[in-house]
C-alpha cells in the first residue's frame, strides 16, 4: 500500500491509499448498478459525465447529474440505479487509511452529502482518464500514477466539501426544518424568520450556498424522500405524495419526473425486477 504524503490536513501525517479498480462505463459498455443495494466492502468514487442515476446511501437519496463527484463510503448500505437511456460514469474503489485509521472517518468524510459539484470538472475526468489508461495498460509504475491520481481525487472531494460545509453553516436549521417538515406547508419567510434574514435576502443567500432556491431545494427534499419511499414501502402513490406534501396526485408525478427524468412508477418498477 504506497504511502503519501499529504496536505489535506496539517495534523494528519500521511495518507496510505490501495487502488482496487477503476472502470469507465460508457455505450456499449452498460452500466447496470445496483438497484437491491448492499454494504460496501471498498470506499468508491462515482463521476458522472453524462446522464443521470439515483444514489442511496444509508437510506438518504440523491440524484446524481452530469460534473457530480460522489463518495461512497464502506461499510454503508448503498444502492443505485440508472435514470437515463444511456449513462457515462467512472467508478473507482479504493481503500485508503490516515495513521491507520479509515481516512474518511478521521476527515469527517462519511456523513451526508456524499455528493458534490467542483469547479476542478476537468481536472477530476483527467484523474479519472490517466487511471482508466493505466488499468487497461498496466505496468511497474501502475500502483504508484494510480495511487497519485487517487490521492488528488480525495483531496479534491475533501477540499470541496469543507467548503461547501462552510456555505451550508448558516442555513443547517433551516434544512433540518424542512426535513422534519416534508409533510406540513412551509413558507419561505417562516424559514427566513428561523435564520434571522429578511425574505428576500434570505433567498439570495440561500441560492448563493446551494445553487437553488429555498423552494426548488425544499421540492428535491421531498422527492428524495418519495423515492425511499417507492423504493422500501408498498405504500400507494398517492399515500405517498400526501407525506411529502402533496395533495395533487398529478402536480406529485409531474414533479417527480421533472427531478428524475421517469415518472413514479417507472422509479418503483426499477426496484421490483
Amino acid at each position: 500500500m504506497p504511502i503519501l504524503q499529504t496536505s489535506i490536513n496539517p495534523n494528519l501525517k500521511s495518507i496510505s491509499v490501495s487502488p482496487k479498480k477503476v472502470q469507465l462505463y460508457i455505450p456499449p459498455i452498460k452500466w447496470r448498478g445496483d438497484p437491491k443495494g448492499h454494504i460496501g466492502i471498498y470506499d468508491t468514487f462515482f463521476y458522472i459525465v453524462s446522464g443521470e442515476c439515483s444514489l442511496m446511501i444509508d437510506g438518504e437519496y440523491t440524484i446524481l447529474k452530469p460534473g457530480d463527484l460522489a463518495f461512497l463510503p464502506r461499510g454503508k448500505m448503498r444502492a443505485y440505479s440508472n435514470m437515463s437511456e444511456s449513462i457515462i460514469l467512472y467508478e473507482m474503489n479504493f481503500s485508503a487509511e490516515i495513521n491507520g485509521e479509515v481516512w474518511h472517518g478521521v476527515l469527517g468524510l462519511d456523513k451526508s452529502p456524499y455528493a458534490i459539484k467542483l469547479e476542478a470538472d476537468d481536472e477530476i475526468r483527467e484523474l479519472f482518464e490517466a487511471s482508466v489508461r493505466y488499468e487497461v495498460n498496466r505496468d511497474i509504475l501502475y500502483d504508484v500514477i494510480h495511487s497519485s491520481n487517487l490521492l488528488n481525487l480525495i483531496k479534491l472531494y475533501a477540499t470541496g466539501k469543507a467548503r461547501q460545509a462552510e456555505k451550508d453553516e448558516p442555513f443547517l436549521s433551516v434544512i433540518e426544518y424542512m426535513k422534519n417538515n416534508l409533510g406540513t406547508p412551509i413558507k419561505i419567510a417562516e424559514l427566513a424568520e428561523r435564520v434571522y434574514m429578511e425574505e428576500t435576502y434570505f433567498i439570495k443567500k440561500f441560492k448563493k450556498a446551494f445553487g437553488d432556491s429555498p423552494i426548488t431545494y425544499l421540492n428535491k427534499l421531498k422527492i428524495y424522500k418519495a423515492m425511499q419511499y417507492l423504493a422500501e414501502s408498498n405504500l400507494t402513490l398517492s399515500e405517498i405524495s400526501r407525506k411529502v406534501g402533496i395533495y395533487d396526485g398529478s402536480y406529485f408525478s409531474k414533479l417527480f419526473k421533472s427531478y428524475t427524468s421517469i415518472t413514479p412508477r417507472e422509479y418503483r418498477n426499477i426496484f421490483n425486477k
